[in-house]
This record gives structure tokens, C-alpha cells and sequence, in this order.
């Protein structure tokens, strides 16, 4: 698996068949929100990760990154689901993973990076499918 040195939590794309659905999910985690919030991240766009698992990823990130208390992983789902759920890793405990739609993502990014909340305030509020789509 290629090392990876990223200063942000990193995005990583581990599905390559479609080059547009890619496109439009960095364009969507790019807008700001109605506050002028971004998600800070690393976008890592290699084919050598094509079809990894999250629990290879988070392993290997763990093991070789500066702590980041998240990464994020464009899968296959990612790409073909309609409303796009990224999914949120925390890599010490891979089994905690929710997923985040595109426009919420600015939001779990900057919240557990800076520790202004914790892992069980976003994924304590997903969705049945197990998506967070904002606080209600």
C-alpha cells in the first residue's frame, strides 16, 4: 500500500469507475456552507488504492499518518448512491464508521479535528441507513 503524507484528514477515493460521479462528489465537499465553512482535507486520488477496504485504509493511516481523528473514503457506494454518503473512519476504531453526505462533511471534518465534538455526536444521529445528514 502507498504511504501517504497529508497535513488534513484525508479524502480517499478507492473506487475509480467513474470518473464524472468523482467530479461532481469534489465538487459537492468543496462548496462552503451558508456560514463560509469548509471541509478541511487532503484529497488522495491514486489508482494504486482502487478497491482497498476501509479496514485496510484505516490500518495502514493509523500506522503511517500524523493522527488525524478522521479520514473519509469515497467507495463504490460513495459513487453510486444518490446522495453520495462518504464514509467517516475514525482510525483507531474502524468499527465506529458512519457515513456523511457531501454538504455535512465541512461539518464532521472541522467539528472532531478541532475536538470541538465528539465521534458519538455525529454518528449518534445517523440516519436508519446509517447516514448523517445534519443535525435536526
Amino acid at each position: 500500500m502507498p504511504q501517504l503524507t497529508v497535513s488534513n484528514p484525508p479524502f480517499i477515493r478507492t473506487d475509480f469507475s467513474d470518473e464524472e460521479a468523482w467530479r461532481d462528489l469534489l465538487a459537492a465537499v468543496r462548496v462552503e456552507s451558508e456560514d463560509g465553512f469548509r471541509a478541511n482535507i487532503s484529497v488522495v486520488d491514486y489508482p494504486l488504492f482502487d478497491g482497498i477496504t476501509a479496514g485496510d485504509l484505516a490500518r495502514s493511516v493509523e500506522k503511517r499518518e500524523p493522527h488525524h481523528a478522521v479520514m473519509f473514503i469515497a467507495d463504490r457506494l460513495t459513487l453510486t448512491h444518490a446522495d453520495r454518503p462518504i464514509l467517516c473512519i475514525p482510525p483507531s476504531q474502524p468499527q465506529k464508521a458512519f457515513r456523511v453526505i457531501p454538504s455535512q462533511l465541512w461539518g464532521v471534518e472541522n467539528n472532531l479535528t478541532l475536538a470541538n465534538m465528539d465521534w458519538e455526536d455525529f454518528s449518534g444521529c445517523v440516519d436508519a441507513d446509517g447516514i448523517f445528514r445534519g443535525f435536526v
